[in-house]
Formats: structure tokens, C-alpha cells, sequence
């Protein structure tokens, strides 16, 4: 089974990285149309540092560590984790958002993008995620339909092939491999709450 992102030089066959967290502050020093924000501006770098000590390990991994609990003391700690995590981001973003970091997108909005868009879709039903669903949540369901609507971010949303891939591939949590339905993607998430 293949895992995704990987990064690979096409002059010759090398892998540079498949650490998500470094490939985006790679990919956003790259050259880009003029137009293209700066991730990680100077100004920003501790503020999306602190982000991702925070977010890395309690809400991208924290999902994982809910899923694949042994226990119901490791759950009961990661789940717990899990929403103290994203309490902080809810409380953050109410005094200083639209974004994590303020008035500018930055790479702490994009790492945190992929768990919360697929929260419906697989966190909550597979993993175990469901405390609280997301929309209890109105700024960051405001924030994740904010960045769902960031050009060509959308199109990079298949939640067919998300649930595929997670309820038909992990024969521990799912071992009769039944994908269920799910929510259109794109209704979900610009449904709901708006606070703006």
C-alpha cells in the first residue's frame, strides 16, 4: 500500500520527502504565479510554528491516535486531546481570525485543512472522532468553508475516493471493507453556519 504525499524528482527517480508538514514549507518557496500568497511569511513563522506543535500532534495525528486506540484509555486521552485541541482553535479564531494566524492564510490554515475536510467523511464515523460534530465548532466551520473556497481547493476534494480508501483499506477498523455513504462534500460544507 502506497501513502501519500511524496515528493519525487522527475530529472531522476529520488524521493526528496514524505513529510507532509515539511513538503508545504518546501512547495511554498517554490516559484509560483505573482499573485500566489506567501504561506509563511517572516512575521508569521512563530505564530504558524506554534500552530503546528499544537495542531500536529493533538488534531492531524490525534484523529489516528482515535482510530487506532488499543484501548479505551488511549481513546479516551487522544479524543480528549482532540477537542481541547480544536476548543483552542475555535476560541483563537473567534478573537483574531479569519485565519489561524490572523488576516492572512498561512501554512498552519493548510495543515490543518485536510483533517477537518474529511471529518465527516471518515474521522468522525471510522475513527471514532464524534464528541462533537464539527459544526458546534461555527467559527472553524466558517474557517473550513472560508478555505474550502480558495481557488483550486476545491478540486483537490475527492471524498468518494477518501472514503474508498479509508473504510476499503483499513481492515482493522472496517474488517467487512463496507464503504458507506456519505454527505455530498461540497453541499456540507458550504451549508450551515456562517458567522460572517
Amino acid at each position: 500500500r502506497a501513502t501519500v504525499p511524496v515528493l519525487i524528482d522527475p530529472s531522476y527517480p529520488k524521493i526528496l520527502g514524505n513529510e507532509s508538514a515539511q513538503l508545504v514549507e518546501v512547495l511554498n518557496r517554490w516559484p509560483t504565479h505573482e499573485d500566489a500568497p506567501d504561506l509563511s511569511p517572516p512575521e508569521l513563522r512563530n505564530s504558524i510554528s506554534r500552530w503546528q506543535e499544537l495542531l500536529q500532534p493533538n488534531v492531524n495525528d490525534g484523529v489516528y491516535r482515535c482510530g487506532f486506540a488499543r484501548n479505551q484509555a488511549a481513546y479516551n486521552r487522544a479524543v480528549t486531546a482532540l477537542f481541547a485541541a480544536l476548543d483552542q482553535v475555535e476560541s483563537s479564531l473567534k478573537q483574531s481570525g479569519p485565519w489561524l494566524c490572523g488576516e492572512q492564510i498561512t501554512l498552519a490554515d493548510v495543515r490543518l485543512f485536510p483533517t477537518l475536510i474529511r471529518w465527516e467523511m471518515v474521522y468522525a464515523p471510522l475513527f471514532g472522532c464524534s464528541e462533537r460534530p464539527l459544526w458546534q465548532f461555527p467559527k472553524l466551520w466558517d474557517w473550513r468553508r472560508r478555505l474550502y473556497g480558495q481557488p483550486g481547493v476545491q478540486t483537490s476534494c475527492d471524498a468518494k475516493a477518501w472514503r474508498h480508501d479509508y473504510f476499503g483499506a483499513l481492515f482493522p477498523l472496517n474488517p467487512g471493507g463496507i464503504v458507506p455513504t456519505g454527505p455530498d462534500l461540497a453541499t456540507l460544507v458550504v451549508s450551515g453556519i456562517s458567522n460572517e
